[in-house]
Formats: C-alpha cells, structure tokens, sequence
C-alpha cells in the first residue's frame, strides 16, 4: 500500500509539472496572439494608407497643377513657347506632331528646365533634376538620329548594323531609367533593320505617316467612286495606280507641273541651316556616347537574329 502511495505521489508531481508546462505554453501562445492581432492591425493600417497614396498625390499634384508658381505649369509653359502642347483629345499627353516639336528643339527645352530647377527647385532636387534632364534630352536626340537613319534610302547592310549598334546603346539607356519598353520600342529594337535589310530600297515609304497619306489617297477614291461595285472601284483603283507609275505619265505631269504651277522649294535661311547643323551634332553627341557606355553583349536584336536564322 505504501509502495502505491509513493508511486501515486511521483504521478501527482508529474502530472503537476507537466500541467504547469502546459499553462506556461497556453500563456506563452496568448501572448504571440496578441502580439500576432498587433501586427495584423498595423499591416491593414499601413494597406489602407498605402491604398489612399495614390489619390492623395492625385489631390496635390492637381492643386499643384492649378497654381501658376508651380514648377510643374512653368515647366508648361516652357514647352508652349515651342509650340509643343499637351492635346485634350489625346489623353493629355504630346501627340506625334508634337513629339517631333520636343526632339527637334530637345536642347534648348530641357536646358530651360534645368535653368527653371536650379533657381525654384528642392536643394536636393537640383542635382537629380539636371541629370535626368541631361538623360532625357540624349534620349530624345538618340531617338531622332534612329528615325532619321530609319528613312536612309537603299541602306546597306553596314549602315544597318551601324543602327542597330545605336538602337541598342539607346535602349540600354532607356531601362537603365526604368522606362516602359512599348511594343512599338521592342520592334525598333528587335525587327527595324532586319527589314530595312529585307526591303529593296529601305522601308522609309512603309513607316505609318506615308501609308496614313495612302490612307488619305484611299478615301477620296472611295467618295470619287462610291456608286461603283467594289469590284469596279477595286479595278479603276488600280488602272489609276498604274498610270499614275507610267514613264510618260510621270514625265508629261512634270511639264504641267513646270508650265502651269512651278516647283516650289523651300528655301533655307541660314538660321535653319545653323539649326539642322546644331540638330545633327547633337543627334551624333548622343549617340556616340551611348555606344561608348554600350557593352559587347548578347542584346535583345541579338537574340531575336538568332532565333530567326534557326528556325
């Protein structure tokens, strides 16, 4: 009985000590719940101002844009003052014609802006301000050397591999500022001198402003012949096409043209010419020195080469 009693009162003191672990354990879980229930409040706090950021810099840059101190409607006004406006009717943002306004005058426009930082901007803003309008405005003069070496005529393979050297030190640049790669950017970069390569005589007559003027030719076909039958304006579309390509239609035209109307030709001054000179040097600058920053890689043009030559 004694042995019993002894061996009862080790169980009671087991199970004592294991019930007071289980407490300390069941205590200790109720502690990382409420710890737990803090962090989770905080998260949802930190969620829902992350989620209202967004409207409330909406709020100030609108405000902001109202005030005609801001530097963001000084900066409007410098792009007014050479003629490129933002369109209602595009989204706010530049158009085409407008797009061209920013690069053919990309020096003088983001050397005002830097002007316009240094003397109203953030002391830690100013330096940031002149390197990204120095960033912006050698993108933007790349980007027209490439359209304008886009429409060479008859380009030979040497020209087109001396594009693609330039394309891709300008796209190197363009993701080191983490900006979107559009469709359009991944076809310049990847497809542009391939087909230029590929067409007898270039593809400056297949970029999208000439076949728009097709377009325009097109339509007034359609009004001039819109009782016919499709078949029909299909046939007289084409007749026309073929005339207008004839050796002697071309030749008789050109008399007309000469007796009745003259060949106007626009002059240029020597302002202009200083400007194309000043236009081209700068398009060179820029894209010299993205090549130099351009390292021998295996780029995107590369790769897509590669594929098209073993498929």
């Amino acid at each position: 009985l004694k042995r019993e009693m002894r061996q009862l009162n080790v169980e009671s003191d087991e199970y004592k000590e294991q019930d007071g672990i289980k407490k300390a354990a069941e205590d200790h879980r109720n502690d990382l719940l409420k710890v737990k229930k803090q962090f989770e409040d905080e998260i949802a706090k930190l969620k829902q101002e992350i989620k209202d950021a967004p409207k409330e810099i909406a709020k100030l840059r609108k405000a902001r844009k109202v005030l005609a101190s801001s530097l963001y409607s000084k900066c409007e006004l410098i792009f007014k003052e050479f003629g490129v406006e933002r369109g209602s009717y595009h989204g706010g943002n530049f158009n085409g014609v407008n797009i061209i306004k920013l690069m053919l005058h990309s020096k003088k426009i983001m050397d005002q802006v830097t002007t316009l930082f240094e003397d109203e901007g953030r002391p830690e803003a100013k330096a940031m301000s002149k390197t990204l309008c120095d960033d912006v405005r050698e993108l933007l003069q790349g980007w027209d050397y490439i359209f304008a070496c886009i429409h060479e005529k008859d380009p030979t393979d040497a020209f087109c591999d001396d594009l693609q050297l330039a394309i891709d030190g300008v796209m190197k640049k363009w993701r080191e500022l983490e900006l979107s790669v559009t469709p359009k950017g991944h076809g310049v970069e990847t497809e542009v001198t391939k087909q230029m390569k590929k067409f007898p005589g270039g593809i400056a007559a297949l970029l999208e402003y000439w076949v728009e003027h097709a377009h325009q030719i097109g339509g007034k076909k359609d009004s001039l012949w819109r009782s016919q039958s499709f078949k029909k304006q299909g046939t007289l579309g084409a007749k026309r096409d073929l005339a207008l390509r004839l050796t002697g239609t071309v030749s008789a035209l050109s008399k007309v043209t000469a007796a009745f109307f003259g060949v106007r030709k626009r002059k240029k001054t020597a302002a202009t010419i200083d400007a194309d000179n000043v236009k081209r040097e700068g398009r060179k600058e820029s894209i010299a020195k993205f090549r130099s920053e351009l390292e021998v890689s295996f780029t995107l043009a590369d790769l897509a080469a590669y594929t098209d030559d073993n498929n």
